[in-house]
């Protein structure tokens, strides 16, 4: 097994909310600052998970922990190594924690052994490097089984969990029972909503922190239509034209270029002209791309020249999802079978943060589903806005109905 990988952050300076926060926020942000730096001198926050690419989790520590060295906190970040067999054991827990059977297969007293026998190997690489001073937060269940060890060690322990349902039912709780013994030895946890909280843990304990975006990433800076045009050319994703403008805009302010092709599961490129709605996630059964496709093959190819366009990450770039080239693969399968061509058309890319915020400013919708919470969204260019949530019962075939008419009005 490889050692804990360290990842490399840059600081970022948290004074560059002045000009988007109010008077107030911005003073209360300075004390905190000067507070924090005084309260943790000397000491290392470090924060250990499963991957440093891909998936909302690395995107919220690479700008949290950017702005706490930015201001004057020594951040650092570890992930942990794992095998296949560790990584099909914690999907089907996360899977669990989301009320989705996933692969159908038990949580039981083997994988209770793999699961513990990796983080006992990942615990003796750890805990060398930590001082009693120091606040160790371990995010997700791929790290609960690390909290005892790292108790010994004297330093304060966060368990963070970014997953989670409103209203649990079987399988979560047996994710729980699976996973509680783990994360109960913690001094805190913390939770994307106060009712993602298990029931068996210390109330006193608990905090809500809802998920973070960086208003100064590189997927939120403006860009022209020229630029927008120009990196799906150079990505391959559009025929045509001249690709010079691959430009974007970093989250430091400082230029960046597309120099690389996306990865097309099919051949047939869209021309500029194209309209499309597009989904941007993970390949991740969750996200049901699977149910995308077919929504949009029912209610939308027949109807309209739209076309849709599933994009997300190279299935290889998230370490701890076993399951994304598996879902990629079978998407494109569908897609092949689809006979679409030409015409509307599912197309998969493999893409990364910067082509996806150009998706977002060219597509003529952006949907976004969840399979767990049973809601599909959008967004559409002329600013219209809609969803499908989980306390309205609104069937797939009228969310797809709803969709394609926010998209296509004038």
């Amino acid at each position: 097994m490889r050692p804990l990988q360290p990842v490399q952050i840059e600081a970022m300076d948290p004074r560059r909310f002045e000009p988007v926060i109010s008077i107030e926020e911005y003073q209360d942000l300075l004390a905190l600052i000067d507070r924090a730096a005084a309260a943790l001198q000397g000491r290392v926050i470090w924060n250990v998970n499963s991957t440093g690419t891909g998936g909302g989790v690395a995107e919220l520590l690479r700008t949290l922990l950017g702005y706490s060295r930015g201001g004057g906190i020594d951040a650092r970040w570890l992930v942990l190594s794992g095998d296949a067999a560790f990584f099909e054991v914690t999907k089907r827990i996360h899977n669990r924690l989301h009320g989705f059977g996933g692969d159908g297969r038990d949580l039981n007293e083997a994988e209770r052994a793999i699961y513990e026998g990796t983080l006992a190997e990942n615990a003796a690489r750890l805990v060398p490097l930590i001082h009693p001073e120091d606040v160790v937060i371990l995010h997700d269940p791929q790290t609960a089984g690390l909290v005892d060890a790292v108790r010994g060690t004297g330093a304060a322990v966060v368990w963070r969990c970014h997953v989670g349902v409103d209203h649990p039912n079987a399988r979560v709780h047996e994710a729980w029972s699976f996973m509680r013994r783990y994360v109960r030895g913690a001094d805190a946890y913390v939770f994307s909503r106060a009712e993602y909280a298990w029931d068996g843990l210390d109330p006193r304990k608990v905090a809500a922190i809802h998920p973070s975006i960086d208003p100064f990433s590189a997927k939120n800076q403006d860009q022209t239509p020229a630029q927008t045009l120009g990196i799906l050319m150079r990505a391959g994703i559009v025929s045509g034209g001249s690709p010079e403008q691959a430009t974007f805009t970093y989250g430091d302010a400082t230029p960046g270029r597309i120099d690389r092709a996306a990865t097309l599961l099919e051949a047939k490129q869209l021309s500029p002209s194209d309209r499309f709605i597009v989904q941007v996630s993970r390949w991740d059964e969750l996200k049901d791309p699977l149910g995308v496709m077919a929504g949009f093959s029912r209610h939308i190819a027949d109807r309209t020249d739209v076309h849709l366009v599933l994009a997300g990450p190279a299935a290889d770039s998230v370490a701890d999802d076993p399951e994304g080239a598996a879902v990629r693969t079978r998407k494109g399968r569908v897609a092949c079978a689809s006979g679409r061509d030409p015409g509307p058309c599912p197309r998969g890319v493999a893409t990364d943060d910067r082509e996806s915020r150009v998706f977002c400013c060219q597509t003529r919708a952006t949907s976004q589903r969840s399979a767990a919470r049973l809601w599909t969204c959008w967004r559409t260019t002329n600013g219209r806005n809609g969803w499908a949530s989980p306390h309205a019962p609104v069937s797939g075939a009228n969310s797809w109905r709803h969709a394609i008419s926010a998209a296509t009005s004038p």
